[in-house]
């Protein structure tokens, strides 16, 4: 049986949840304040389409239940929210563990390769989670977007030119230096996103910014799990070395001698190289408000179509409304994400 709402009570019931009093113990409940700091949206979203999909709705109108088990999915939600609640999760944990990395440092040698290697996979999770909102979104308006049609001859051969002009020396340097060949995505995730921040939802400017964000994460979450320690140069004795930037480390990662090349230079080491405390916080504080910005017109969208006239979404979460949509609920969502 669909449990049955009033979409104003709802509004209102949702808008009482949060993470300190009906998040998940320990993570949510004790440690979800260092990631809503910068990344409010990801609460947001939490608040309004995680917990709509659980057991804390038996409390519905009056209270959000924390009876035993109240995380868990209520019966006959769809697996495909689940699965996006799911990743939602992990890219909160991953960040979450990525802070703690940086607040326990002084007990950990290994607390940068750490925290970035979850930032990486942040990064990783961020975007699958997207791609599948962007499929649930038009599928729930019967749309179609352009990535996902089958190419003919002429579409394909002119975006294998593009891949050529733009990714064949990256290709070929790789395999060279580790013998592994590239791998080809059709169609590749990062197509897919940059049709629905560009396209659909009107935000290029939005995945640019991820784009370049995400990118130095990657590599430099990359450079500890593929390549020889990182080099550093010692600014100060007795302190850690300094190490390249993210949007550095490109240049330093594979060979130690372009480290100790620069070692006496005082400019390019202001310039390609920072403290280690320094660089995470910057790197987190700054993925954290990309991925905010990311997310706001992404839970409108959302939203939007959860209270249209459209029972599509509903029906997935297995809600239906008791009373038709007021003018103040259909359309366009009346509360404003967070940016």
């Amino acid at each position: 049986m669909p449990k049955i709402v009033d979409p104003e009570t709802l509004r209102a019931f949702l808008g009482h949840a949060s993470f300190i009093q009906h998040g998940d113990f320990p993570y949510e409940k004790g440690f979800g304040h260092f990631v809503s700091e910068r990344f409010p949206n990801c609460e947001e979203f939490w608040r309004l389409f995680i917990v709509p999909l659980t057991e804390r709705m038996k409390g519905y109108p009056t209270s959000i239940s924390q009876e035993n088990g109240y995380q868990c999915f209520r019966d006959s939600t769809h697996r495909e929210l689940q699965q996006i609640a799911a990743l939602h999760y992990s890219v909160f944990r991953h960040l979450l563990t990525a802070h703690l990395h940086f607040e326990k440092r002084a007990q950990s040698l290994s607390w940068l390769e750490d925290a970035y290697i979850h930032l990486r996979s942040a990064c990783d999770l961020a975007e699958e989670f997207l791609d599948r909102l962007y499929f649930l979104l038009t599928t729930c308006r019967g749309e179609r977007h352009s990535v996902a049609k089958k190419l003919d001859k002429h579409e394909f051969l002119a975006w294998a030119e593009t891949m050529y002009d733009q990714e064949h020396d990256t290709w070929y340097e790789e395999y060279l230096w580790k013998g592994r060949a590239a791998t080809l995505y059709i169609p590749s995730r990062k197509l897919v996103l940059r049709e629905f921040f560009e396209d659909y939802l009107k935000k290029p400017e939005l995945w640019n910014v991820y784009r370049e964000c995400s990118h130095d994460v990657k590599h430099f979450g990359n450079t500890f799990v593929h390549h020889v320690v990182l080099g550093g140069i010692i600014v100060e004795p007795g302190r850690l070395p300094h190490v390249p930037k993210p949007s550095k480390v490109t240049h330093y990662r594979r060979a130690w001698h372009r480290v100790h090349d620069v070692a006496g230079d005082a400019q390019r080491i202001e310039e390609d190289f920072d403290e280690p405390a320094t660089l995470l916080q910057g790197g987190l504080e700054k993925l954290e408000t990309v991925l905010n910005q990311l997310w706001g017109p992404v839970i409108a969208g959302l939203e939007s179509e959860f209270y249209s006239e459209s029972a599509t979404l509903r029906r997935m979460y297995n809600i239906e409304f008791s009373s038709p949509l007021e003018d103040s609920v259909r359309g366009d969502s009346r509360r404003k994400a967070r940016q």
